[in-house]
């Protein structure tokens, strides 16, 4: 586990636990927003479909109400505080300390971009992928072709690991 103070953002807290051979277990694509900020929206990224959002992950918090109250929740303190400010948007309260869970970080990963020029052929690999879980990072994308005629759709997916390489034949 790692806490981290208002303010700290994704990329400084993924540099420190990485130093110590841990990670948080999802990251958002974009690392230069802050904790707080994130878990107040979910928290989505490529692991999400395997180890949940980033507010899935998320032991404890400090948050300050709307009364301007400093208070400590977690699923077994002020349990329905804490469940109703993750995501909430900081409507409900103010993210100022959060408490991660962490994991073993891989050393090593081997990424994959597959190009499709049909939706349906896309969205079946994308779903097969997903339900064979292939890759540890999974992430979907559509844009504009390069000569802006029409659309591409690509699986962005990666395979983390330590000690054995992904089959890429497989």
């Amino acid at each position: 586990r790692v806490t981290a103070d208002a303010g700290v953002l994704w990329i400084d807290l993924a540099r420190a636990t990485l130093a110590r051979g841990l990670t948080p277990p999802v990251f958002t694509d974009y690392r230069d927003l802050s904790v707080g900020g994130t878990l107040n929206a979910g928290g989505i990224g490529g692991t999400t479909q395997t180890v949940g959002m980033q507010v899935d992950n998320v032991l404890a918090l400090e948050v300050v109400t709307g009364k301007g109250e400093l208070v400590s929740c977690s699923p077994t303190r002020n349990r329905a505080l804490f469940e109703s400010v993750l995501g909430s948007l900081g409507q409900l309260a103010i993210v100022v300390r959060a408490t991660i869970r962490l994991v073993p970080a891989p050393t090593h990963a081997r990424t994959y971009q597959l190009f499709y020029d049909d939706l349906d052929t896309y969205l079946a690999d994308q779903r097969r992928a997903l339900a064979e879980g292939r890759f540890t990072s999974l992430e979907g994308q559509v844009q504009r072709t390069m000569a802006g005629d029409g659309w591409e759709f690509f699986i962005d997916a990666a395979v983390y690991y330590t000690d054995t390489p992904p089959d890429d034949a497989a």
